[in-house]
C-alpha cells in the first residue's frame, strides 16, 4: 500500500523539480562539437573546445590541428593567431598548409571572424 502511494508523489515531486546538470554549463546545442566539410567537401572541419580538427575524409586520417582558429564563409580557408596574437596565420584547408602570416601592430585583441 506505501508503494502505491510512494510513486505518485515521486512522479508529482519530479515535475515541480527543475532539470539540472552542475557540471554542464551550457546546452550540448550551444558548446557540443560542430562540424562541417571543407575544402570543396575534400575534408572535414571539427571544431570542439576551441581547436579545430581536419580531417581527409578519403583516408580518414587527421591532417591538422588549429588552435582558435576561425573558418572562412567559403570552407577553404582558416586563419589563427599566434605569437602572443600579433600573428595572423592563414591555412589552406585543401593541403593544410599556411598561405600566410600577417604581423599585427598591437595584442590584446581576439579573432572574431573572416571573410572569403
Amino acid at each position: 500500500m506505501r508503494v502505491r502511494l510512494a510513486v505518485p508523489f515521486v512522479l508529482l515531486l519530479a515535475a515541480f523539480l527543475p532539470a539540472s546538470s552542475a557540471a554542464v554549463p551550457c546546452s550540448p546545442l550551444d558548446c557540443g562539437p560542430q562540424a562541417t566539410t571543407v575544402a570543396g567537401g575534400r575534408a572535414l572541419a571539427l571544431v570542439s573546445r576551441g581547436s579545430l580538427k581536419l580531417y581527409d575524409l578519403g583516408s580518414g586520417k587527421r591532417r591538422a590541428i588549429l588552435l582558435d582558429a576561425v573558418l572562412a564563409p567559403d570552407g577553404r580557408r582558416a586563419v589563427t593567431h599566434a605569437g602572443r596574437r600579433r600573428l595572423l596565420v592563414t591555412y589552406d584547408l585543401a593541403t593544410a598548409r599556411t598561405v600566410a602570416r600577417t604581423r599585427t601592430a598591437e595584442d590584446g585583441w581576439t579573432l572574431a571572424g573572416v571573410s572569403a
